[in-house]
Formats: C-alpha cells, sequence, structure tokens
C-alpha cells in the first residue's frame, strides 16, 4: 500500500478511536470512490465495516469472493472476511456465515469475530460467547483489538444475564478511562443495564449520570440511549407508577430516528413491567427472530396457548378485515399458496417494527442463492412491482413501500390484516405441512383428512406427504388407504405452538 493510502488510513482509524465518526466516514467514502488497488482493498473495506458502511466492501469485493469465468483470482481470506462482515450487516447472515466458516479461524482470529457479530445481529448471543471468548484469548492480537473483543464480550455477557458481567465490566471501566471515550461511555451504557438487571438501582443511577456528563451535547441517537436507559431504570424501581405517557414520548423519539429496535425493545419492557397480556402478544407476532422470541417466552408469564392467526391493526380505526394468507382468499387474490407472491408478503408482513432489507427478503424468498448487490435488489424490485399490481387488481388495502433500500407495509384505509403467527414463507410443500400440522397437530390423520384440508387432488397431496416423511416431519403408520400419519413433536409445526 502507497504510503499516502496507508496514512489517510491511520488517520481514519485514530477518529473512529476518538468518536469523531462523522467525519471519519466522510474520508472512508472520499477514499473508496477512488481507484483502489488490489493490496489496498481489504484494508479499506475493514475500515468501512468499522464504520457500519456496508455497501462499500459489498461493490468493492462482489467480484472478488464471487468471481466469475475460469481466470479468476482466488479472493484472500482477509477480503473474504470483510466481504462476509458486510453481508452480516444487510441481513444475510446464511451466506454470511458460510464465508467465515471457511476461514481458518486460528490463523485468522478477526473471522471468529465476525461470526460472533453475525450471531449478535440475530439475536443468538448465547452461541457468541464462546466465539467472543476464543477471540480474545487469540496471541497474535494487538491490545486494542483483544480490547474491542472484550467490550463486545461483555455486552453479551449483560445480554444473557451472566455474573461475571460484573467482574468484567469494572475492568474495562478501569482500561477505557481517560484513553477511549467512546468506549467508556459505551460501557458505563452496559453498567447500567447490567445494575438494571440485578436492582442494584443506585449503582444504575451513578452509572447513567456520569454517562449523561459524558456526552456534553447529546443528540440523535446518543440520547435516545441515555432516554430509554433512564426510563427503564425509573420504572423498573418503581413499576407501580408506570406512565405508558413516558413510554410514548421515547417511542416517538425513536420513531423520527428510525431506530427501530428500540421500539420493541420499548414494547417488551412495558409489557413486562405491566403484564399486558395482549402487548406480549403484539410483540411475539411481530417479530419473526426466533431467538428474540425466547427472549419474549422468558418474560411472558402466562402465555397459554397461541392462535395460528392474528388481527394486526392497521390504520386510525377499525376497518374491514383482511385474510390475505387463508388458502381460499389466497387463491381469489391471484396468490398461489407457497409461492413467490404470497411467501413474500408473508415476509413483509412478518415484523411489524421495522423495514426489511433487500438482501434479508432475498435471503429467505430464494434460501441459498448468494447475494449480488448488482443483480439481486433489481430482481426483488421486479417481484415487488407484481405484487404491487396484484394488490392493485384486487383492490386490496395494502401497499408496498421502498426507502432506504428496506421493504415495509402500509395501508391506504384502516383495516385490520389478519397474519399468521408462524411462518408462511416457506417452499410451497413446507406451507402445506404446516397447515396440516395446525389441523392435526398430534393427532393421526389420513391422505383423504389431509385432501380436505389443502383443497388438492389425491395424488397432489401424496407427493406433500412423502415430502414430509422425507424431511422427518412425519411418521407413517400402514400402507395404501389405511395409511395415517402423525407430525413428529420435535419436528412439526416449526415453533412451538406453546410458550414455556
Amino acid at each position: 500500500m502507497e504510503t499516502k493510502e496507508k496514512t489517510r488510513l491511520q488517520e481514519i482509524d485514530a477518529l473512529i478511536r476518538a468518536g469523531q465518526l462523522g467525519k471519519a466516514r466522510k474520508a472512508i467514502t472520499f477514499i473508496a470512490k477512488q481507484r483502489i488497488l488490489p493490496e489496498e482493498r481489504s484494508q479499506i473495506c475493514s475500515m468501512a465495516n468499522r464504520l457500519a458502511i456496508p455497501r462499500i466492501p459489498l461493490l468493492v469485493l462482489n467480484r472478488v469472493v464471487r468471481p466469475e469465468g475460469r481466470l479468476a483470482k482466488e479472493a484472500t481470506p482477509e477480503e473474504i472476511m470483510e466481504y462476509a462482515a458486510a453481508l452480516t450487516m444487510v441481513g444475510a447472515y446464511q451466506e454470511a456465515g458460510e464465508l467465515l466458516k471457511s476461514v481458518d479461524g486460528a490463523k485468522y482470529p478477526k473471522a471468529v469475530l465476525y461470526l460472533a457479530f453475525n450471531c449478535i445481529n440475530r439475536w443468538d448471543y448465547d452461541s457468541s460467547l464462546p466465539l467472543l471468548q476464543q477471540y480474545v484469548n487469540a496471541p497474535s492480537l494487538t491490545d486494542y483489538e483483544k480490547l474491542i473483543g472484550m467490550v463486545n464480550l461483555l455486552a453479551a455477557l449483560v445480554h444473557e444475564e451472566k455474573p461475571q458481567a460484573t467482574h468484567l465490566l469494572a475492568t474495562l471501566l478501569k482500561e477505557t478511562k481517560g484513553k477511549y471515550p467512546r468506549l467508556y461511555l459505551n460501557l458505563l451504557i452496559r453498567g447500567v443495564e447490567n445494575a438494571l438487571q440485578h436492582r442494584r438501582w443506585e449503582e444504575g443511577r451513578e452509572f447513567l449520570k456520569e454517562a449523561k456528563a459524558g456526552f456534553s451535547h447529546p443528540s440523535g441517537l446518543e440520547a435516545l440511549f441515555l432516554r430509554k436507559w433512564e426510563l427503564f431504570l425509573t420504572h423498573a424501581e418503581s413499576p407501580g407508577l408506570t406512565l405508558v405517557s413516558d413510554f410514548d414520548s421515547v417511542r416517538e423519539e425513536a420513531r423520527n430516528l428510525h431506530h427501530w429496535e428500540t421500539l420493541r425493545n420499548l414494547d417488551l419492557f412495558q409489557a413486562e413491567l405491566t403484564h399486558d397480556e395482549a402487548l406480549f402478544l403484539f410483540v411475539y407476532v411481530g417479530t419473526p427472530n426466533t431467538h428474540y422470541r425466547k427472549l419474549i417466552a422468558s418474560k411472558w408469564k402466562t402465555p397459554g396457548k397461541l392462535p395460528s392467526h392474528y388481527d394486526w391493526v392497521r390504520g386510525s380505526g377499525p376497518g374491514p378485515v383482511v385474510e390475505l394468507f387463508s388458502e381460499t382468499n389466497i387463491k381469489a387474490r391471484g396468490f398461489k399458496l407457497g409461492q413467490t407472491l404470497s411467501r413474500l408478503l408473508s415476509i413483509l408482513c412478518s415484523d411489524f417494527y421495522r423495514p426489511l432489507r433487500i438482501a434479508e427478503i432475498s435471503s429467505q424468498l430464494y434460501p441459498g442463492e448468494v447475494y449480488n448487490p448488482s443483480t439481486t435488489p433489481h430482481r426483488l424490485e421486479q417481484v415487488v412491482l407484481r405484487l404491487r399490481q396484484q394488490l392493485e387488481i384486487r383492490k386490496q388495502p395494502i401497499q408496498i413501500e421502498r426507502k432506504m433500500g428496506s421493504y415495509f407495509v402500509t395501508v391506504t384505509a384502516p383495516c385490520v390484516m389478519r397474519v399468521p403467527v408462524f411462518s408462511t414463507a416457506q417452499s410451497r410443500s413446507d406451507v402445506l405441512l404446516e397447515r396440516l400440522s395446525l389441523a392435526f397437530e398430534s393427532r393421526p390423520f389420513s391422505t383423504q383428512d389431509a385432501v380436505k384440508i389443502l383443497g388438492m387432488d389425491r395424488w397432489s397431496t401424496l407427493r406433500v406427504l412423502n415430502q414430509g416423511l422425507a424431511a422427518h416431519k412425519l411418521n407413517r403408520h400402514g400402507g395404501g388407504r389405511s395409511a395415517r400419519y402423525v407430525f413428529l413433536d420435535s419436528n412439526a409445526p416449526s415453533e412451538q405452538k406453546h410458550l414455556a
């Protein structure tokens, strides 16, 4: 790498450590627009990833990591790692994980760190813990790299409410105070969260007070996070004084900043604090992530049996019920169950809180296919266009909008969208099997019983049942017309219908 370019990257690194992220982002964006030499690629992309600008490594490294043609050169481990890290940031988790696992973590510990980030982005903090522990024990790390690993390890320990978090927090606060102001303030916020979990109210208030003083003029996300943790601390200490208006004020701030996960976090905390069963159910149904659903289940004390569908009220007032995902309504509206348009609509309706990113949607719509920053967005846009046309033809009060590279569902008039509690975004056979599992649960059923539920001919139904047998979702007893099928408890349906 040329000395001039190396110096500029060192300057950007210094800006990041000093917390001047705006200046650092402008600088790396400018460099990325220039001609990038092969030996510069991984370092420039690493810097872009640190600044949460995944579009730079995706565009710079796509043809390097996913080459076309027999004469293409093999990507370096560094290039694979940075490309995978960018994929994680845009929601292509499976592809990113596979790429990172192809790199030798013993030789390249950053691959292990990025795998941990992949877990954290999927709310799988428990799986991130051994990875982060492995990373911080790597002998080749610089002091600063190890410190970053320890800070992330602390975040995972706090999230999982592990007792060793308190000691590690105290150690890291000593190491960062006066040297790394940004990291130190981040640790203070973790201190508030940790104190809240252990009901150490005074300690939490001290951490919060120091964090407020550290952010001399907090704005944007800094101010939002401080307000959120102050709200949580205040109401957890005095739950009888809970005021919905206090939560609504922070919600409004989160909406204005487009920080959707804060909205989800606020709803879950309020539901736990007030024992609001309806709000618990709303958060659960509106959260497609399995690991986050487990978190909700751990806080929801009396859930009972979950319904197969949920009525999602949209708009400012009551309106007609729109049953987009029932068998008859899917057919009537031009969508074939389990095929592209109905699966896309199911994906878009799966998260009540935030828009879904292009890579997130594509990885569910086309499982197993790799993300291409040049072609995937266009391909998805064409499918969305077809879905919009079908919704308009059928005069449904539903629109699919795109903003800042993400898609979301809006309504043109008040209505109630009846959505499935459990995913209908799988392949056609998986959707049909899930429909059967909801109908029969653990009860034996015949082929003719399945024909009645699915509304299909006998041979098509048998194909679905055989696919279920091959996937170990079903057991069959007997043969011919006397055969009886039963779903295996460990596999069907795809998620538990009761919360433990």
